[in-house]
């Protein structure tokens, strides 16, 4: 592959995945209104009006894989497999649910498995919280299960906010975006590559989902986004340094993990919220 400055592959990432991603979306439309493949309102979980596509996520997914795939070689993202490994099982899950319904156990299985095989095969994990809460360097073991309980939370706590025509999308390319350049700032290619792609794949997606959607991400799109925004939220917090640009806004450890909360606030807040409320009732 030519060797291109790190800046135009982050744009051509984007911009390739905004193009599939818009070209496909309205194809798939088109096919689930043929097959009848519907989000069908019953009055009480689900409060749009009309029925309506729900399988936008596959338009998502295969903009942000192929274009991704394109761009990274092994020197940019040595995991990069475990990753798209963990993305193709919660693909088949989230569809699979927008199709047929699946029980939350299952639902929950696939989650837990994605989240192994990141965590323990690709090493991906939080293996310290650099202070905050009194906590520094996690015991093997502690890191790994506070890590997969991490991502399976956030995984679900987009699932969960997609329920607002565009909201699970929009957070998503603002997510997406800051830590897209929080990443090439710290000349980490490879995940911001994986950022750009997203974004663009999502942003593709979001010109038919604003109000009033003419399709819906489903669990196909809200899982894929929510996983892989937290595993680039663990790629952030471990690649900070303080010999980079990011010093001049984030002056420790502590503060690029502080900072990825941040970006996950609206979310993290929501989950904790239905969780409760559902604990209550």
């Amino acid at each position: 592959m030519i060797s291109l400055p790190p800046y135009i592959i982050y744009l051509l990432a984007f911009i390739c995945a905004l193009s599939a991603s818009m070209i496909s979306v309205p194809r798939i439309i088109y096919v689930s209104r043929r097959k009848k493949l519907f989000d069908v309102p019953d009055n009480n979980r689900k409060i749009h009006l009309t029925i309506t596509p729900n399988l936008g996520g596959i338009g998502i997914f295969f903009a942000y894989i192929i274009v991704t795939s394109l761009f990274i070689t092994p020197p940019m993202a040595e995991k990069w497999n475990y990753i798209i490994a963990s993305s193709v099982i919660l693909f088949l899950t989230g569809i699979n649910d927008d199709l047929v319904s699946l029980g939350p156990g299952k639902k929950f299985l696939a989650q837990f498995i994605a989240a192994i095989i990141t965590v323990c095969l690709a090493d991906i994990r939080i293996n310290s919280l650099h202070g905050i809460l009194g906590i520094y360097q996690m015991p093997y073991w502690y890191s790994v299960a506070f890590t997969i309980v991490g991502c399976i939370f956030i995984t679900n706590a987009f699932n969960l906010i997609d329920g607002i025509d565009g909201l699970a999308g929009s957070i998503g390319v603002l997510v997406t975006f800051f830590l897209g350049v929080f990443l090439a700032m710290l000349d980490n290619v490879g995940a911001a590559c994986i950022a750009f792609s997203l974004m663009g794949a999502t942003l593709g997606f979001l010109r038919y989902n604003v109000s009033p959607a003419k399709i819906f991400m489903g669990d196909t799109g809200s899982l894929l986004i929510g996983f892989t925004i937290s595993i680039l939220s663990i790629i952030f917090i471990h690649a900070y340094t303080v010999n980079n640009p990011l010093v001049y806004v984030i002056q420790a450890h502590k503060g690029s993990t502080i900072v990825a909360v941040s970006l996950l606030f609206l979310p993290i807040f929501d989950a904790f919220r239905v969780f409760l409320k559902r604990i209550i009732r």
